[in-house]
């Protein structure tokens, strides 16, 4: 797994910063002073001064996150930004037309660095903090949303599931949940802990892409859409960052026969304790998305291949687009698991072609819409 890039002025500042030392780490309500600003590295690459980034971490997986949002239509939504960090959703939120945005993260430390953004910007949202997750549906008044990211958090989760269940009490049926996180591409349901910190980083849980696709039905959620991006291997695992789209809906989309899927007396039980269904009952209309409407396969057959190269070469044009159809592409329906209509994150972290993500997917600068 490739290490993400940094920055020599941000390797001083990480010796020095708080927030990011375990012996020394401040109350989660405690918001910095400028001077410890000033010793604080920058989560994301901003364009904070005219043609100048902020020394933040380019993490590539951003772009997935942007990806997915560019096709949600936000226009007059209610949206939340779980682990927000500086603020660098819920800016694209809002330049997408969002009526109302909150952006959320545990620490109270950047609250006057968001603020920075936010002039700097032009751009207004409310910031909450200072509490745990679990704390987040009280903090906001127990209301729903209509748009949810959590992105970069699961696996800083003790329990991942309990997270994703507390983010799914806040949206209502019918609206969109944004998920993307560092997984295991592979089709068996499963949790990888990072024992003797394999993963690197501040991770408990990697999941498989399986073992997510079944969260997000366990909640009550189709996946309608996905992008992922392969980091490598560890241990023989394919590591991936993997984003997907997932609407809620009121019925469980899956096998019928799962009856745990369904949910049981003793899940049912535990899911209470972190959101309530009835609250997310909406008697409005779908949050609108565009999903691509056929993906790229992963792999290709050389010699169909060569004879698309051929045929195209001579101007068959329309013998050539047939082979593409052929072996280039696969309409939306190929994705979905064959017992309900939601995606196979498995089968397409597998067989579809991983996203390209550039330098500027991964950095936000002032003329930035999206």
């Amino acid at each position: 797994m490739k290490p993400f890039q940094t920055n020599p002025e941000e390797t001083v500042m990480n010796a020095q910063a708080r927030y990011f030392h375990r012996d020394n780490l401040p109350p989660i309500d405690e918001i910095y002073t400028q001077a410890d600003l000033d010793a604080t590295p920058w989560y994301y690459s901003m364009e904070m001064e005219p043609g100048k980034l902020t020394p933040g971490q380019a993490f590539a997986n951003i772009g997935l996150t942007r990806t997915l949002l560019r096709r949600a239509d936000l226009n007059g939504q209610n949206c939340l930004d779980i682990g927000t960090m500086e603020g660098l959703i819920p800016i694209l939120m809002r330049r997408q037309g969002a009526r109302d945005v909150t952006g959320y993260d545990r620490p109270s430390a950047l609250t006057s660095r968001i603020a920075s953004v936010k002039k700097r910007f032009d751009v207004d949202f409310d910031f909450v903090s200072g509490f745990p997750l679990a704390e987040l549906p009280a903090n906001v008044g127990r209301r729903t949303f209509d748009v949810i990211v959590i992105s970069g958090v699961l696996y800083h989760l003790y329990s991942p599931l309990a997270g994703l269940a507390v983010a799914r009490g806040l949206l209502r049926n019918g609206g969109l949940m944004i998920v993307e996180t560092a997984a295991i591409i592979a089709d068996e349901p499963a949790m990888h802990w990072n024992s003797a910190n394999r993963f690197l980083g501040n991770s408990y849980f990697y999941p498989s892409v399986a073992c997510l696709d079944y969260f997000a039905r366990f909640l009550h959620m189709e996946v309608i859409d996905c992008t992922y991006l392969e980091w490598g291997t560890i241990d023989g695992l394919r590591i991936a960052r993997v984003a997907f789209t997932c609407r809620a809906v009121k019925d469980v989309p899956g096998d019928p026969g799962d009856h745990f899927l369904e949910g049981t007396l003793h899940t049912e039980v535990d899911v209470a304790e972190h959101l309530d269904w009835k609250r997310c009952l909406s008697t409005l209309p779908p949050v609108a998305y565009e999903a691509p409407s056929s993906r790229t396969l992963r792999h290709q057959l050389l010699p169909l291949r060569a004879l698309r190269r051929a045929t195209r070469n001579v101007g068959l044009k329309a013998l050539s687009n047939r082979i593409d159809d052929a072996i280039g592409n696969r309409p939306a329906s190929y994705w979905l698991r064959s017992d309900c209509r939601s995606l196979d994150l498995a089968r397409f972290c597998t067989q579809a072609k991983q996203q390209h993500v550039s330098d500027r997917d991964s950095q936000l600068w002032h003329s930035d819409t999206a």
